[in-house]
């Protein structure tokens, strides 16, 4: 019966597919963005029982439903899939800044910065995670996205390994909330501004080249003539080579950090050393001996300042 309506009703069309479909997914991008833009720090408290309050409900649902009702009106008024792809990325992030009160803040441009980029990740695990089997589908029966659209219950049945994918991601954020939003990777990161300008021009620029390939692949069917063990084999690249080149920045980082921290504790190591040394020596009334280790003190510091310039110069 619901079947039946939907073939006959374009606003049943509409309202199906926004909620079974589009509202879980939109409900995945803003909330990934707001989790890692750290905007529920009240869930590392114990006493925390719920994971969204009232108070949340605006900025939480509010994008979400907007953004998956824009998205299939723009769908089914026929729309290019290139032009529309874009729009309701960015309806979903406008309101996503306006419902948080964040005007007002001195810090918020960088918490729109930060917003941005994680939601930019968000988008990218999305394309990410649908080209890891649609294409496959697609190929396998010979329909194409828009014959899909057509008809619900495929539609609905095609977005549940990709909601299966992307609420896994949104359980692990959850389950590691309170070590997460700790994180002193992502604080470095958003704390760094060049770091921060390499990163989202990395992150955007894996945007663009997924979607291209995602049309390429899913809408035009560039690879319908391809053996299917080739089409598996470009797709899987396809998919890694985002995956790669971000977490190997990130990997980058994290080691000249690494790094950084472990000079700080060498060169306050050696100046414990120094200071216990000294006290032996006025102990023993060895003066001599101070007075090489006050040379040997102004070295040291002299070095530890040089680390500490270097490091404030790298922030």
């Amino acid at each position: 019966m619901i079947e039946a309506i939907f073939e006959n009703s374009l606003v049943a069309k509409v309202i199906l597919n926004t909620i079974f479909v589009s509202i879980p997914e939109e409900l995945y991008l803003v909330m990934f963005t707001l989790i890692m833009v750290g905007e529920f720090e009240y869930w590392k408290e114990p006493e925390c029982k719920r994971l969204i309050n009232k108070f949340d409900y605006v900025r939480v649902f509010l994008p979400t439903i907007v953004g998956a009702l824009l998205s299939n009106i723009l769908i089914n008024t026929g729309f290019n899939y290139g032009i529309y792809q874009f729009i309701t990325p960015v309806c979903i992030f406008i309101l996503i800044v306006i419902t948080n009160d964040i005007f007002g803040d001195a810090s918020a441009v960088k918490w729109i910065v930060k917003a941005f980029i994680f939601f930019m990740i968000s988008f990218l695990t999305v394309g990410i995670f649908e080209l890891l089997y649609i294409p496959l589908i697609l190929y396998g029966t010979g329909l194409t996205m828009a014959q899909l659209r057509d008809s619900f219950l495929p539609y609905f049945l095609m977005s549940l390994p990709s909601r299966f994918l992307q609420y896994s991601l949104l359980l692990y954020l959850i389950s590691r909330r309170r070590t997460l939003l700790k994180g002193r990777l992502i604080k470095n990161l958003v704390s760094n501004p060049i770091l921060l300008f390499i990163f989202s021009l990395l992150v955007l620029s894996n945007i663009m080249f997924l979607w291209f390939v995602y049309n390429s692949i899913v809408f035009d069917k560039v690879l319908i003539a391809v053996p299917r063990l080739t089409q598996i084999f470009i797709i899987m690249c396809t998919v890694i080579f985002p995956m790669l080149n971000i977490s190997g920045l990130l990997w980058c980082f994290y080691i000249l950090k690494n790094k950084e921290a472990k000079d700080r504790k060498t060169a306050s190591e050696s100046l414990y050393k120094l200071m216990r040394d000294i006290e032996s020596y006025t102990k023993n009334e060895k003066y001599d001996n101070i007075r090489w280790k006050l040379n040997e003190i102004g070295l040291g510091i002299e070095e530890v300042a040089k680390k500490l310039y270097k490091e404030h110069e790298t922030k």
